[in-house]
């Protein structure tokens, strides 16, 4: 049941993601939802599978052997890109820095631009 239920709720988010406006708020659910199911049913496995001291080493090694490789995966990619074309490689993991720095780095004007508008706002 809870197969299906976080099939559903994962669903609604990649919809979100990908092409429905109207679903933004539901994509907000279904994250609540897909977090709260799989926190239920991690304490539940973590309750009944990994007991006592030993179990909780057992579950620490798991999950240190389940993420390191995909971490190790993303880090060599991200230095490959990085070494490959550095400007674009920032720029396509995250658009808004380009956003960021625009609104943040003060705008040029040459001295000429500067003047003529210091004597316009005189008159």
């Amino acid at each position: 049941m809870t197969g299906y239920l976080r099939f559903v709720l994962a669903s609604l988010v990649v919809a979100n993601h990908v092409w429905l406006p109207v679903a933004n708020q539901i994509g907000l659910y279904a994250v609540a939802g897909f977090f709260v199911i799989s926190g239920y049913l991690m304490t539940m496995i973590v309750g009944e599978v990994y007991i006592g001291l030993s179990g909780l080493a057992r579950y620490l090694a798991n999950r240190f052997l389940r993420m390191l490789p995909l971490c190790w995966a993303v880090c060599g990619l991200t230095l490959v890109g990085l070494t490959v074309s550095p400007g674009a490689t920032i720029r396509w993991f995250n658009p808004a820095i380009d956003r960021l720095r625009d609104v943040l780095r003060p705008k040029r004007q040459d001295k000429a631009a500067l003047h003529l508008q210091s004597a316009t706002a005189l008159t």
